[in-house]
């Protein structure tokens, strides 16, 4: 919401027939700072960012391939599928890192022998187009396996995937 003194700003943009979104962000004495964008035009540069982000991601060879395509590049994982829709992502997805060292592993993840990573798709991922990608950052130290996949508390695993674990060159 702008700032009362604002409102003349506010108008004319409206008036022009503009779709933009007006936000605050310094409001004190006499000077007020205000962000004023364009919402289709930072969609359509989001879209096309996870457009080439995704035929980039799968133009390589999966990991493993399961309800989602597993991609790994440097020290990243990354999920894509096709078609996807929101109810795809819905689900936790579960993302265990078993060490080639267990020592490597924090204190309180010693006595489960690896590293729980578990992630919720709206932090990690986009869905556009029919399509949706994530991507999460592995840990540094050598890993030996991964499993991952998606559960749905109180119900169960929805897929499970497992494979070892060799870094892309």
């Amino acid at each position: 919401m702008a700032a009362p003194g604002d409102a003349g700003i506010v108008d004319t943009l409206e008036l022009r027939g503009e779709q933009v979104s007006v936000e605050p962000i310094y409001g004190g004495g006499r000077l007020n700072v205000l962000l004023i964008a364009n919402p289709n035009e930072i969609k359509e540069s989001g879209v096309a960012t996870a457009r080439s982000d995704y035929e980039a991601l799968v133009s390589g060879e999966p990991v493993i391939r399961a309800t989602f395509d597993i991609y790994l590049s440097e020290n990243t994982l990354a999920y894509a599928k096709e078609p996807c829709v929101p109810a795809d992502t819905a689900a936790t997805f579960f993302l265990h890192v078993i060490p080639s060292d267990p020592d490597a592993l924090p204190d309180a993840r010693k006595q489960h022998g690896f590293d729980n990573r578990d992630f919720h798709f709206d932090g990690r991922g986009v869905i556009f187009n029919g399509k949706c990608m994530a991507e999460v950052n592995l840990p540094e130290y050598d890993i030996t396996r991964i499993r991952t996949g998606q559960y749905v508390p109180g119900e169960g695993q929805v897929w499970k995937a497992e494979f070892p674990f060799s870094p892309a060159e």
